[in-house]
């Protein structure tokens, strides 16, 4: 992965960092209403978790920290106990994708738009493999 462009264009949304989640749950439900019963009511909480969760994962990869994936197995099993399925993954990570490209304009590269997709892949393959789950082909 390439943490250098993940960190990149996550310090260019940051300041908004609550803004850029609530564009990104407002968009998934838009084009996925089914997902929508799968949240809580009120979204504040769920996306600052979001939002966290990110910069998170970012430092953890900056850093090499060997218990992300530990991390990520647990959000996985945490996240099929909530009713998700293999089959949100992608559809999670194209609105992601998405929602940087409409937030960070020209500024979010087509290196950045790749380093994103790789991440999320190895982000969805973790948090399946934890969740004994795999991701759909």
């Amino acid at each position: 992965m390439n943490a250098a462009l993940l960190r990149q264009s996550w310090n260019m949304v940051e300041p908004g960092k609550y803004r850029f989640t609530h564009l990104f749950y407002a968009r998934l439900f838009q084009y996925y209403p089914s997902v929508r019963v799968l949240f809580p009511l009120d979204m504040q909480k769920q996306e600052q978790i979001l939002a966290d969760t990110l910069g998170v994962v970012i430092s953890a990869v900056e850093s090499g920290d060997p218990s992300l994936v530990d991390t990520l197995h647990t959000l996985g099993r945490k996240h099929q106990e909530l009713g998700a399925q293999p089959a949100h993954y992608p559809i999670v990570a194209n609105v992601v994708l998405e929602t940087f490209d409409s937030y960070l304009g020209p500024d979010f590269t087509p290196e950045m738009k790749d380093a994103w997709a790789e991440a999320l892949t190895v982000v969805a393959s973790k948090m399946l493999e934890g969740a004994g789950q795999a991701l759909p082909v």
